[in-house]
């Protein structure tokens, strides 16, 4: 008996739970590295068209650009500032609507030899962005006034903000200057109505700034032009479009200009339209 309890303790007792081994801590499932989307780039070919320019074009993927140091210098906007021309004028009740009349006055803004026979007809807002008639948004600008149009500006946080040189003419030839990078910025919040200004006024602006469709894409924007020589002796030609490209509810924003020597005006918006469209459709946005 006494060999048999000896036994008993030295094996221990069957009764006694019994040890398992925990089970192997599964490995955390790997991570799969996905890649990032990657912006289009620019061929060769196109990028040496563009070196008398600033081309920027910002896609879902990223930004698209020629020459960023170019495209930072603050360059004087033209025509293309009667985007901002428009919105200030609806948001400050200047005017009503897309089809809202335009005037001209012209004892404060004489006819000039050097005007188009489309400037010299009776114009809306819609129309007089189409045929960027200068008169009609000379006086709308003297209609703004000089308060509403720095508080506009102001709101719209337009380039330098500078008027001087004449209230109806600081786009044209004063000291206003916006780079493409800020145009880009610009348009981008037009187009998704983003701007410190009223919704109407962005609406309005965006239904008359349409250019073109194809399939179901629109292209936005608004074109200047004018004296190259804008920052001191450069080109002949200063040449700009910016807007930007709705298919949906997706919005690629583009801001470009081009400096042009010799020929005539209407030569110098040929090129740009024709350098613009051809990057464009290389891009596959329009």
């Amino acid at each position: 008996m006494r060999s048999l309890l000896c036994l008993l303790i030295a094996c221990g007792s069957s009764s006694a739970p019994e040890q398992k081994e925990a089970p192997p801590t599964p490995n955390p499932a790997p991570i799969v590295a996905v890649d990032a989307v990657v912006a289009p780039k620019l061929s060769a070919e196109t990028l040496a068209k563009w070196e008398h320019g600033c081309f920027m074009l910002r896609t879902t993927a990223g930004l698209v650009e020629n020459d960023h140091a170019r495209c930072t210098q603050g360059r004087r906007p033209y025509s293309t500032f009667k985007l901002a021309n428009s919105l200030i004028a609806v948001d400050a009740g200047v005017l009503d609507g897309p089809d809202a009349p335009m005037t001209w006055d012209k004892r404060a803004v004489p006819d000039e030899k050097k005007y188009l026979d489309a400037w010299r007809k009776e114009h809306t807002l819609r129309s007089a962005i189409k045929v960027s008639s200068v008169p009609h948004f000379r006086t709308l600008a003297r209609t703004i006034g000089e308060a509403r149009m720095k508080a506009g500006l102001a709101k719209l946080d337009y380039g330098n903000q500078n008027i001087g040189g004449g209230l109806d003419k600081f786009w044209l030839s004063g000291d206003i200057r916006i780079s493409a990078e800020q145009q880009l910025a610009f348009v981008d919040k037009l187009a998704h109505g983003k701007l410190a200004v009223s919704a109407k006024a962005q609406e309005v602006v965006r239904e008359i700034s349409t250019l073109e469709t194809k399939g179901t894409r629109v292209l936005h924007g608004k074109t200047g032009s004018g004296p190259g020589n804008d920052n001191g002796p450069g080109a002949d030609y200063l040449v700009w479009q910016v807007g930007w490209i709705e298919d949906g509810s997706t919005v690629v924003p583009y801001a470009a200009w081009v400096e042009v020597n010799g020929g005539s005006f209407d030569e110098a918006r040929g090129k740009r339209d024709a350098l613009l469209r051809a990057t464009l459709a290389e891009l596959n946005a329009f």
